[in-house]
């Protein structure tokens, strides 16, 4: 099967997922294949970024399919619906097209080759917003798009059902057994659209943002618990990254503060699931994310609301014991790239920006292309801030650029974009082409000075290897 009529077939479907001639859960997940192995077979990000970017209509289906408005019972008389198949199989086309569905790693269900179809769609939806700079959009509210439009082209075009019903459909989603796919888009959401981050917060329950993804661990946990020499244990652990990645966007997304103070109003019931999960991870590799993300959400379940200011304190009998687990950046290298991706995909770095928030749409400097600023008032008076001018920045920067060339600029880029990804050849490039290192750490202490300052006002999140010292933000 063509990728064309992979992405046409499973477009339609989406489009009319209760069409007895157009939907079909095992076409979906032989479809669904198909365009995992045209992404899988796209060798970086940004190949993978472009091809994804090339079917905005299909996005546009997807993302409506996935956050589609309707009643708990109209969800599941859909998913029955689709799980009913109907085709014609004594035609030998149609037949070859109900072969695929690889073996679900993780449960046996009546649904699992329509959430494989779910997984693979949604991978392309996670390739567009983590390679697009976050709340940017090519056109105003509430412009409809035109069919050959980047999607997503407006708030309105990525969420088209609005916040609340949008958190509405994926928590229907979520709500089906080994549906934990679907945590993969409402990361990939968190980090891009932070109003969206935001409306996943549900009092008192937290049902979608906390309480079906503690769900999600304790049913991985447990046959890990059971017979933790079974190499299929194993599999069952890995089960929760998508889980830890959708917990890790909203720490390093934590603008209102509201998800550690969900945390900690949670606590009675995520401490204990938490602790042990460390249990179980804590043996592994020191840079693993999974045991970083484990520690620092554990650490955040011991906090408690002061009973004078109501904001959250660590109580004197605990202590925070994540700084001890997670390293560092292994060299010059992975620290500047790893702050190279936050300030290139970030807000405004103006020190004296009071709009200085990720939701605000910013511009590069077009020399450097790595810092943002809100408008050219705010590049002003950073281009010659007392303490960090712009001018000495931005000219390091811009040497660095010329060292490698511009060819292999593009690259570091791509690298940067995606969160410090591939330092090591980047590290090799500099030594190639005998960059002093040290430059480059001073590009990494400039950024990182002109950060702390900005996350300390705003109370945005960091990075893995800073949130150690999340604490200091968050304690009193």
């Amino acid at each position: 099967m063509s990728l064309d009529s992979a992405i046409q077939y499973l477009t339609s479907a989406m489009e009319n997922p209760s069409s007895a001639r157009s939907a079909c859960h095992m076409r979906m997940c032989t479809t669904g294949e198909r365009i995992e192995e045209a992404f899988n077979s796209c060798t970086t990000f940004n190949d993978r970024n472009k091809l994804a970017k090339s079917r905005p209509k299909f996005l546009r289906a997807a993302i409506r399919f996935l956050t589609r408005k309707q009643t708990a019972a109209e969800h599941a008389a859909m998913v029955k619906d689709l799980c009913n198949c109907r085709c014609d199989l004594e035609n030998p086309a149609m037949f070859m097209q109900h072969l695929g569905g690889k073996e679900n790693r993780y449960a046996s269900h009546d649904n699992e080759r329509l959430l494989q179809a779910v997984y693979n769609i949604g991978t392309w939806i996670c390739a567009v917003l983590q390679g697009t700079t976050k709340s940017k959009f090519k056109l105003g509210h509430l412009t409809k798009p035109s069919v050959a439009t980047p999607w997503p082209a407006s708030p309105e075009d990525l969420l088209p059902y609005g916040l609340a019903n949008s958190v509405d459909g994926l928590q229907l989603w979520a709500m089906e057994p080994g549906a934990d796919g679907v945590y993969l888009v409402a990361a990939a959401l968190v980090e891009f659209y932070q109003p969206f981050a935001e409306a996943t917060f549900r009092a008192p329950d937290y049902v979608f943002a906390l309480e079906r993804p503690l769900q999600y661990i304790e049913e991985a946990m447990e046959p890990y618990v059971k017979n933790p020499n079974d190499p299929r244990a194993a599999l069952h652990l890995e089960r929760i990254r998508f889980i830890h990645l959708f917990l890790r966007a909203h720490l390093l997304h934590n603008y209102s503060g509201r998800f550690v103070n969900m945390l900690v109003y949670k606590k009675k019931r995520a401490y204990p699931v938490m602790n042990k999960l460390w249990g179980l991870v804590a043996g592994r590799p020191p840079n693993d994310d999974i045991r970083s993300g484990t520690a620092l959400l554990r650490d955040l379940c011991k906090l408690e609301f002061h009973p004078r200011t109501g904001e959250p304190y660590l109580p004197p009998d605990q202590t925070m014991d994540a700084s001890d687990t997670i390293p560092g950046p292994s060299n010059e290298v992975e620290d500047a790239l790893s702050h190279m991706y936050q300030v290139r995909s970030g807000g405004c770095l103006n020190p004296t920006c009071k709009s200085n928030r990720d939701g605000v749409t910013t511009r590069l400097c077009g020399r450097c292309s790595i810092v943002r600023y809100c408008g050219e008032e705010c590049q002003k008076a950073a281009w010659k801030h007392p303490e960090y001018p712009h001018k000495v920045l931005c000219a390091k920067i811009y040497n660095l650029k010329q060292q490698l060339g511009l060819k292999d600029w593009k690259p570091v880029l791509d690298r940067a974009q995606t969160s410090g990804e591939g330092s090591e050849p980047f590290l090799k490039l500099c030594k190639a082409k005998r960059v002093d290192l040290a430059a480059v750490q001073e590009i990494a202490d400039t950024l990182q000075s002109l950060r702390d300052p900005i996350l300390a006002n705003t109370g945005q999140g960091m990075r893995t290897s800073e949130a150690a010292s999340l604490h200091s933000s968050v304690l009193i």
